[in-house]
């Protein structure tokens, strides 16, 4: 039983997606990728512009514990413009409508 190949350690969650510091790794790869790609463009044209889009795609794919951020600033612009919830002021419709207990036209009906 010392033998630690006969041993399997599962995750809590099997369902979870994996992160690497703070991205997964799809956001990773997509990440390397731009930055490369980026930095050519950059020394050769000195146009700085695909590194600000590269770090703007870092800051708002950067997971903070079950979500990115992009996924909080979306919650906020449904909220604010898109899916407002609506108040109406009035009364309030009572709860049970009381009858007499020997209203005669509700038992003739029945």
């Amino acid at each position: 039983m010392n033998d630690d190949q006969n041993y399997f350690f599962y995750p809590e969650d099997l369902k979870k997606k994996a992160v690497f510091i703070f991205w997964t790794g799809v956001n990773l790869t997509i990440i390397a990728a731009s930055l490369v790609l980026s930095c050519f463009i950059f020394f050769l044209t000195f146009a700085w512009f695909p590194l600000l889009l590269t770090l703007i795609y870092m800051i708002l794919t950067a997971m903070g514990g079950e979500r990115a951020i992009a996924d909080y600033i979306w919650d906020y612009v449904n909220f604010l413009f898109v899916d407002q919830l609506e108040y109406t002021w009035n009364e309030p419709e009572p709860i049970l409508i009381r009858r007499p207990a020997n209203d005669t036209k509700a038992t003739e009906k029945a």
